[in-house]
């Protein structure tokens, strides 16, 4: 005989290889030695990240890559972009603000606002920065960016959201975390107070509303630079699962089981620019229409003047 009788496992015959890895023969390819993003042969608009051996790594929904690719800066990066897409896809999940955190909870408090909110928002306030963002669920129609990863400046980030005093308008998203939260919302009060004379500071805060969370105490939520817009309902699908860049994300049919505010925390300067109540009035009808269900009207009241000299957010 051409092969000898299988002996007992592991048996080897030095003709034949065997691989154990499993393959994917409608979404692999033939080796090219090189990582590649290639046409997903079935599913409209998406693509397949393929490793040197041509094993597919994920999908990826074509818009977002398209994004990535104009995003990407060849100048501060040694790699090809499909390469950099690896690295960048291989990272999710490593790197929180949380104490301790399990690579679990990191991915899953990655979900990303849903874009029609998000461009409603956006056209409303002017919203020029995203923070607690990445650029895998960053919108795909906003440029500058924070991310947690230092890596991601190949992505064109702007780096970490901490270091720096948010200005202009800024929209966030923090992780679902306690302690993250208190720190979004405080931070963006001390931004705004520490501008006031001289820079408009305002920013967006998208927030689960949790009993008995910090972010909610009376000296956040009462302080005069904060204002709070909405509150939208625990049905709805407010945000996207955090694989939604593969093109077929996980499905999320019944909502979030919590109520989900929407603040504004603005100094004087920024609210003498925006918005104005035709924007508000724009909003508030396209609000309702995304939730279908009727919305109360914020109220946005500017400071006193003397609350400058005065004031300390930390207290």
């Amino acid at each position: 005989p051409i092969l000898p009788e299988p002996g007992p496992p592991p048996w080897s015959h030095p003709l034949i290889t065997f691989n154990h890895d499993p393959i994917n023969p409608d979404l692999d390819m033939l080796p090219t030695g090189k990582f590649a993003i290639h046409a997903h042969p079935s599913l409209h608009d998406t693509t397949i990240l393929c490793t040197p051996d041509g094993r597919a790594v994920t999908t990826l929904n074509g818009p977002r890559v398209r994004h990535l690719y104009q995003l990407f800066r060849p100048d501060l990066s040694q790699h090809t972009f499909e390469e950099e897409v690896y690295h960048l896809l291989t990272r999710l999940g490593s790197r929180s603000e949380i104490h301790s955190p399990t690579p679990a909870t990191t991915t899953r408090n990655r979900w990303a606002t849903r874009e029609d909110l998000l461009t409603a928002l956006r056209h409303t306030f002017r919203i020029q920065t995203e923070l607690y963002s990445d650029p895998l669920n960053k919108s795909l129609h906003s440029h500058t960016y924070h991310s947690l990863y230092p890596e991601d400046i190949v992505f064109s980030s702007s780096g970490s959201n901490a270091p720096h005093t948010w200005q202009g308008t800024s929209i966030a998203n923090p992780e679902y975390d306690h302690e993250c939260m208190r720190r979004a919302m405080e931070h963006a009060i001390t931004s705004a107070h520490l501008t006031a004379p001289h820079t408009p500071s305002a920013t967006i805060l998208i927030l689960p509303r949790w009993e008995h969370t910090p972010y909610r105490h009376s000296k956040y939520i009462n302080s005069p630079y904060t204002h709070h817009l909405y509150t939208l309902p625990n049905d709805a699908n407010t945000f996207l699962p955090p694989d939604q860049h593969t093109g077929n994300p996980t499905p999320t049919p019944f909502g979030t089981r919590w109520m989900v505010d929407i603040y504004l925390v603005a100094n004087p300067l920024a609210l003498s620019t925006l918005p104005s109540p035709t924007a508000m009035t724009a909003l508030h009808n396209t609000l309702e229409s995304i939730y279908d269900t009727h919305l109360p009207n914020p109220i946005i009241t500017p400071p006193p003047p003397h609350v400058f000299g005065t004031y300390s957010p930390h207290s």
